[in-house]
């Protein structure tokens, strides 16, 4: 984990660097087990997270030219909300 990031939040917080650093590991669980669970989380000003299922494809490997099929699977889209956006801009 970045440690600037978790000591960020310590300072802001007052907490240790060690607690701030599980509450941060802690939520990032939580968000995890909840995408696993449901196939859309939002956090309101700051984004959604969606859940797609892709199709079999077919692919090539370039080094050998072999046609091979990728399998279909889960994957998270992130997609940032308007105001993450304009603040980045």
């Amino acid at each position: 984990m970045c440690p600037s990031f978790i000591k960020s939040i310590s300072k802001k917080t007052g907490t240790t660097i060690k607690l701030a650093e599980a509450v941060i590991n802690v939520a990032f669980e939580e968000l995890a087990g909840l995408l696993e669970r449901e196939d859309k989380l939002t956090i309101p000003g700051f984004t959604t997270f969606c859940v797609i299922e892709t199709k079999d494809r077919k692919a090539r490997n370039p080094g050998t030219e072999k046609e091979m099929t990728i399998p279909a699977r889960r994957v998270v889209r992130f997609r940032p909300s308007s105001a993450l956006k304009q603040r980045v801009e």
